[in-house]
């Protein structure tokens, strides 16, 4: 309908008549009214929209990067069905972009709806006022007239009773006491009534004209005026709700347009491809490949290097004399034949080295290293060394718990035995290797013995050429027990750095492991141990001045080794400590059971726990309390483990960080 049409409609005798009567005002109010409703509760429902679009937008990026560093975090990005779900993920967080702008849109049609809204009602008041006033002038002219006519009414009513009384009196004779009016008086009454029946009357006629004069104005100019005044105010809401409509709906149609357009682009490329081309990435088989010898790679590098049926080492060429006899095969015994352990007596506190002799060879089933093993962590705190093992090497009393892959090291560098003469049928044993021992400063510094390295004349000949077996460089994923002996440390070197820093620089920061960092950060310096294992962080400006990304890496690292710190094999013992009603004798059940853990395991423990205990010392400040990290080490420190199980160890925890310098030693 255009605008012509519009306006021709007030020109309708039917409407003309109605809206020209005094029905007209409240009717156009009613209906600029009903308009104005209108406009108010479609600005709410754009704001309302506005505030869902804002919500999904907030929560799908919020989801969408959480899972996202997940994600990269937990799963291998060398496969590619991964890289498909990060594409997917990604086009997720431009979704999450397009109703932001969505989200904006509607908010300032919202706004401008809301202005208009309000603008609009006091342009109706105004007009609702305006006529108002001049139907109550016309109504009040309208009553001035009738006041008029009632007055002029009664002033003639007492003009006539006077003509009355005068006519009367004349024909009228003397009756009782009373004398009748003189005809002085009653001319006198005569001309009073008559001047105010002429006032009445002149006060009349000036009534009747003002009040047709009113009626005239309302009827030919204010009427028409606050009609064509409402009727152009609904026209501009009317206007308005259109605009705004069809602005809605284009805004509509716009986001809908560009979510198709990246869920499924019409020009598909690397950088926007949509869901279904993103599956173009997904190679099943070469995932698999990938997968298998990936797998294979990390089983090889963490197997377990005391099975003496599995390791392979290479011996060098030796000869026995004239070399006439055949070579004996090479073979090492890592452990006592009996005794498949490794774990050497935790009073032992030096290299078990085999006794120089200058009379007489080894027997022939002998084995001795070309060079000392390097030390490994050892639990010498736990017992002070004996007086036996200071004055020279002997034969160490070995543990026999029972063999499981907490036992397993790396691979050892190349073992050499020295040759011994056919002649020999010593039937002595051959003292065990010992692995797990720490070497005191005498063994240090003391030179080998002559006969302590073979040389080229006195040993056998290779059976068979082997090639040496280097030890891996893999850290994360990696067998603790490996990491220490390529470290030759008690404690891994990630470990150690990583608790230094933060506790240089972050016992005084809120919430130390459990607010998380960046993964981007934790990524980063995670390949950076990865690359080199043995990286020294000097300030915060290594890790990007974020104590959280170290705590996230310390965590990272511990979950992922290839056994969990508590062994299979002790898992039980740390549970059932942790079920220990009584606090003394649970104390005493978690110290025997940390007594009893491998070397490495101890050390590390036991370097972690000193490190719990500085950071509980300051949650007062922190606001991390006992409590507060043993809720966040229990699961990190156990793998697979039920709720009951994690609860029970969590109480374990507690124990090791309040009662720290009761089970270690603080040096």
């Amino acid at each position: 309908m255009d605008a012509e049409t519009k306006s021709d409609i007030l020109k309708d005798p039917k409407i003309e008549t109605i809206l020209h009567s005094e029905l007209g005002l409240s009717i156009l109010n009613d209906r600029i009214k009903s308009h104005l409703n209108i406009s108010k509760e479609f600005a709410n429902f754009l704001k309302k929209r506005a505030i869902l679009e804002e919500q999904s937008a907030k929560d799908l990026q919020k989801t969408t990067k959480s899972f996202l560093e997940t994600f990269q975090e937990t799963n291998a990005p060398s496969t590619s069905f991964p890289a498909v779900l990060v594409k997917s993920l990604q086009i997720h967080e431009q979704l999450a972009a397009n109703s932001f702008t969505q989200y904006k849109a509607f908010s300032t049609c919202s706004d401008e709806l809301l202005d208009f809204y309000k603008n609009s009602d006091r342009k109706r008041k105004s007009i609702k006022e305006y006529a108002k006033r001049q139907e109550n002038s016309y109504l009040e002219a309208v009553v001035q007239m009738d006041k008029s006519k009632a007055r002029f009414k009664s002033a003639e009513s007492d003009y006539n009773h006077t003509l009355d009384q005068k006519n009367a009196s004349d024909n009228q004779k003397k009756v009782g006491f009373f004398k009748p009016k003189s005809n002085a008086q009653l001319s006198r009454l005569e001309e009073e009534a008559r001047s105010k029946a002429e006032s009445a009357e002149s006060d009349m006629k000036s009534k009747i004209q003002s009040a047709q004069t009113a009626q005239q104005e309302l009827l030919l100019i204010h009427r028409p005026n606050y009609i064509k005044q409402f009727f152009s105010l609904q026209r501009e809401i009317e206007s308005s709700l259109n605009c705004n409509y069809l602005r809605y709906t284009k805004l509509c149609e716009t986001h809908t347009a560009m979510n198709g357009m990246l869920i499924r682009p019409q020009t598909v490329s690397a950088q926007n491809c949509g869901f279904e081309h993103a599956l173009d990435a997904f190679d099943s088989n070469a995932d698999f490949r990938q997968y298998v010898l990936d797998s294979a790679t990390r089983r090889k590098n963490d197997q377990n290097p005391s099975d003496a049926s599995k390791t392979k080492i290479v011996q060098p060429p030796s000869s026995y004399g004239n070399s006439n006899h055949p070579p004996t095969p090479p073979s090492v015994n890592i452990s006592t034949p009996t005794n498949p352990t490794h774990i050497s007596n935790p009073s032992t506190n030096n290299f078990n080295r085999p006794i120089p002799s200058t009379n007489q060879q080894a027997p022939n089933n002998q084995k001795q290293p070309s060079h000392q093993l390097p030390p490994s962590p050892t639990k010498s705190q736990k017992a002070s060394p004996s007086p036996s093992a200071m004055k020279g090497p002997t034969v160490p009393t070995t543990t026999s718990p029972s063999p499981t892959k907490s036992d397993t090291v790396r691979p050892l560098p190349e073992l050499q035995r020295p040759s011994t003469p056919k002649s020999s049928k010593a039937a002595a044993s051959p003292p065990p290797m010992s692995i797990h021992t720490k070497p005191n400063a005498a063994d240090l510094t003391t030179p080998p013995s002559p006969n302590f390295f073979p040389t080229q004349s006195s040993v056998d000949p290779p059976s068979k050429p082997q090639t040496p077996i280097t030890d891996s460089t893999i850290l994360f994923g990696a067998h603790l027990e490996a990491i220490l002996l390529r470290e030759h440390s008690n404690v891994p070197n990630i470990v150690a750095q990583c608790t230094t820093q933060i506790e240089t620089f972050g016992l005084n920061i809120q919430g130390i492991y459990r607010i998380p960092s960046a993964a981007p950060k934790v990524l980063a310096l995670r390949q950076q141990f990865t690359n080199d294992p043995l990286t020294v962080l000097n300030s915060p400006k290594d890790y990007g001045n974020d104590v959280h990304c170290l705590a996230d890496l310390l965590k990272s690292f511990f979950r992922e080794l290839s056994e969990p710190l508590i062994p299979d094999q002790h898992y039980n013992d740390f549970i059932d400590a942790g079920n220990v009603e009584d606090e003394a004798r649970r104390r005493d059940a978690v110290h025997r059971a940390i007594n009893d853990l491998p070397d490495a395991n101890y050390s590390t423990i036991r370097h972690l726990t000193i490190h719990l205990t500085k950071i509980k010392d300051n949650s007062d400040v922190n606001k991390m309390s006992t409590n507060n990290l043993a809720i966040i080490w229990g699961p990190t420190l156990l793998k697979q483990a039920t709720i009951p199980e994690i609860s029970s160890f969590s109480r374990t925890i507690e124990i090791l960080i309040d009662y720290c310098f009761t089970i270690f030693d603080y040096d």
